[in-house]
């Protein structure tokens, strides 16, 4: 049961850690307040943001006739990216649909659904879905934000929380989804 938190999550940033634990840690301090799903979408956003600042649309959508169809969380290029936290027998009809329309679909959960989707995916629709987790993707695109130096990770790191957080600010009712940024980071 998630427990009632106000205020900004507050975590701290080890440069001796690959950027993975800073996003687990981030993840699961999320989760511990029911806000995982809400940290998740926002945090791939602002990842994706920073990587693709002029190709990425949130909340993408398609005609089919006379009806507009939502794809879902993100798209960048002709690929359509789905944020779940725990992926059920709709979201890969979602990804079939996305598919049948021509997109590429990459689905990205919490680590601890990343082997059961990727099998799931594998038996529904093999070959057609890219899985990752969403730390692994969000801390292999601080990697490359970082161009792969030690040095830069913390900048990078910044970067993405700043960018997360004026997502929040604008985008969101609920404050408590912003993150205090580590003091070692400031400045």
């Amino acid at each position: 049961m998630a427990q009632e938190h106000t205020g900004p999550i507050t975590l701290a940033y080890n440069p001796d850690h690959i950027p993975w634990y800073f996003c687990k840690d981030l993840m699961r301090a999320a989760a511990e307040r029911g806000q995982d799903d809400s940290l998740g979408q926002h945090l791939v956003g602002a990842s994706l943001h920073l990587a693709f600042p002029e190709a990425t649309r949130d909340d993408p959508t398609y005609r089919v006739g006379n009806q507009t169809v939502p794809m879902d969380h993100f798209l960048a290029g002709d690929m359509v990216f789905h944020v779940i936290m725990a992926p059920f027998m709709e979201v890969y009809d979602k990804c079939r649909e996305n598919i049948e329309h021509g997109f590429r679909v990459w689905l990205l959960v919490p680590e601890k659904y990343f082997c059961g989707t990727r099998q799931n995916a594998e038996i529904i629709l093999p070959g057609k879905i890219t899985v990752s987790s969403i730390e692994s993707f969000v801390s292999q695109n601080l990697e490359r934000l970082a161009g792969f130096y030690r040095e830069r990770l913390g900048e990078a790191l910044r970067l993405l929380l700043e960018t997360y957080t004026e997502r929040i600010q604008t985008r969101e009712t609920d404050q408590n989804l912003l993150t205090q940024l580590p003091p070692n980071l400031t400045g």
